[in-house]
């Protein structure tokens, strides 16, 4: 069951305008068995993004530390999340741009009926959600990594299992001018996105320390050709 929802901010100016027109023009057309099973999966919805923030984050610092550690080939350009400054620079600005505007923390329920009985009750501690992408040096060293990937493939976000998709060249690779294009602002299709899921830790690092080693192979696989070809006198 999937469903949405509209909050508004009573801070808007826009904020009368829309809510007589919601009131008027809504048609609460949801079915009821619907609305149950919606409200069962939002009971433990704070306890699972506690997960994917953690997940995500520790996810990141190992694929930052393995940036740092192999680049000798280089294995992996830059890695994009927010608790990762930006590439030749000590800058936390995007760091802070997301603390200064995340929400707070949430404390647990109190202890006793009918609470007890609820699901999702624990403490929320906010992160910087589930979603983080991976540039590689090349499509090449990309495509061992994503290939190798033992992970769900698809463009979702959010869901229980973690999910990968190689989303620009997907997008954007077919046609040059517009491959470019979006390359430029940092959308390179070198680039493999990940949702990061509600997995255990230690597997889904297994998972992405297997691929991560079949992409080292595929950088000194290239290294080789190049020096190969270098080597190779003209005629």
């Amino acid at each position: 069951v999937m469903a949405g929802s509209i909050l508004l901010s009573p801070s808007s100016r826009y904020h009368s305008l829309l809510l007589s027109t919601l009131t008027t023009t809504h048609h609460n057309t949801l079915f009821p068995p619907d609305a149950t099973h919606l409200l069962s999966n939002s009971s433990s919805y704070l306890a699972r993004s506690n997960t994917h923030n953690l997940n995500a984050q520790m996810l990141a610092s190992l694929l930052h530390t393995y940036s740092t550690t192999h680049q000798s080939p280089r294995v992996i350009s830059r890695v994009l999340y927010p608790s990762i400054s930006p590439p030749n620079t000590s800058s936390t600005a995007g760091t802070a741009y997301y603390l200064h505007h995340m929400r707070s923390g949430t404390a647990p329920a109190p202890t006793g009926p009918p609470y007890d009985e609820m699901e999702g009750n624990d403490s929320f501690t906010p992160g910087f959600g589930c979603l983080l992408s991976i540039d590689f040096p090349s499509k090449r060293v990309a495509k061992a990594f994503y290939d190798h990937l033992h992970v769900h493939q698809g463009p979702h976000l959010g869901a229980h299992l973690t999910i990968a998709l190689a989303f620009n060249d997907l997008l954007w690779g077919a046609e040059e001018s517009v491959r470019k294009y979006h390359a430029g602002y940092g959308a390179v299709p070198e680039q493999v996105r990940v949702s990061v899921g509600l997995e255990e830790w230690e597997d889904l690092k297994e998972v992405f320390e297997e691929a991560l080693g079949w992409a080292k192979k595929e950088a000194i696989k290239q290294v080789a050709e190049a020096v190969f070809v270098a080597a190779v006198p003209v005629e």
